[in-house]
């Protein structure tokens, strides 16, 4: 009997061992929806340059290939927010949603957000609808009057007419994840259900996701631990149990934010919609009945430093969510507005993924 709680701290080892065998097991197992080795060679995500150079050879290659087909009665269109950014981001961006056009109910449009045409969008003029709105507010040299700009121009993008349900605003340094048209269509399938929502965001930075990465990262570690106490770890005081459950969910933590969301995704082939965070615009899919009365409000809000878009539409009275899962990576490595390299943050995750 003097034994026992070695044998009991021995059993507790043992299960967290395996718990943690599995998870790394299960992390193999689960598909990223955003880490393609032929979009993002492992080797090259070191190196902005090498891995940018990467993605507009793959990029050449989609566009040649694929034929844009305009759909008649496309659910949702997809607007391309681009300005003369450079480094061939505005060709992945367009590229990589051409590539999933045919099997996705979606059209392309590019919203230009510059005085005039640019070279880099010249390519593009007999292919795609190019709406011209950016002669309105000149370019400053100030960082207000440029968050200005990008607000003004984004709020008439988003107010250009279309026939179809939704529109998505897609930032040009933004390429969709692979598995994109499936994810939209099961997120505009749930949209027609629940009408009180007008918008939903399709990316937020992963070093800042709280809602659901915790709600569904604490509830996996509470369901694993109760499957422990009802089976192997029976004889184990209860109170362990409140030891056990955030070593586990330590343990999930360690494979990232999207890790729960990305099984959940493997197990029901679907989107998922929480409570909104607030930051960052790649992408983000609006109601299109709701437009209208949105700009209006929009266009009110004055832009500033700690007051960009991003706040304006997350403290606006409108409904909004965001999907678990990332369906765009962020791939642009310089601000145009504030005119300084950033970090991509979604490359340094895919590079520190176990």
């Amino acid at each position: 009997m003097r034994h026992r709680p070695l044998v009991q701290l021995l059993l507790v080892f043992v299960s967290l061992t395996s718990v943690h065998l599995g998870l790394r097991l299960l992390r193999n197992a689960v598909p990223t929806l955003d880490d393609s080795p032929d979009l993002y060679p492992r080797e090259f995500l070191k190196d902005a340059t090498k891995l940018n150079s990467r993605r507009s050879e793959i990029a050449e290659a989609f566009f040649k290939k694929s034929k844009y087909s305009y759909h008649k009665n496309a659910e949702v269109e997809v607007r391309i927010v681009a300005s003369d950014r450079g480094s061939g981001y505005l060709l992945q961006t367009i590229a990589f949603l051409l590539n999933q056009q045919e099997d996705g109910n979606f059209n392309i449009r590019i919203c230009n957000v510059e005085s005039g045409i640019f070279p880099d969008l010249v390519q593009f003029a007999k292919t795609f609808r190019i709406d011209n709105v950016g002669g309105g507010r000149r370019k400053s040299s100030e960082l207000d009057g440029q968050l200005a700009k990008e607000a003004e121009d984004y709020w008439n993008c988003l107010a250009l007419p279309t026939n179809s349900s939704f529109i998505l605003l897609i930032e040009d340094d933004s390429l969709v994840a692979p598995k994109f048209h499936r994810i939209l269509k099961s997120l505009t399938n749930q949209l027609e259900e629940f009408i009180d929502i007008d918008f939903v965001k399709l990316y937020h930075l992963n070093r800042l996701r709280k809602i659901p990465f915790f709600v569904q990262t604490i509830c996996m570690a509470i369901l694993i631990s109760f499957l422990l106490f009802s089976t192997v770890l029976r004889q184990i005081h209860p109170v362990i149990f409140l030891l056990i459950v955030p070593v586990i969910a330590y343990d999930f933590y360690g494979y990232g934010c999207q890790f729960p969301a990305e099984f959940r995704y493997a197990l029901t082939g679907s989107a998922y919609m929480s409570l909104i965070e607030s930051c960052c615009t790649p992408a983000v899919l609006f109601r299109t009945s709701s437009a209208p009365a949105m700009t209006s409000y929009f266009m009110r809000q004055k832009a500033s430093d700690g007051h960009a878009k991003d706040h304006i539409l997350d403290e606006s009275p409108f409904v909004g969510r965001q999907t678990d899962l990332n369906l765009v990576v962020h791939v642009g490595a310089f601000s145009s507005v504030r005119q300084h390299a950033v970090v991509l943050s979604d490359l340094n995750d895919m590079l520190n993924r176990v």
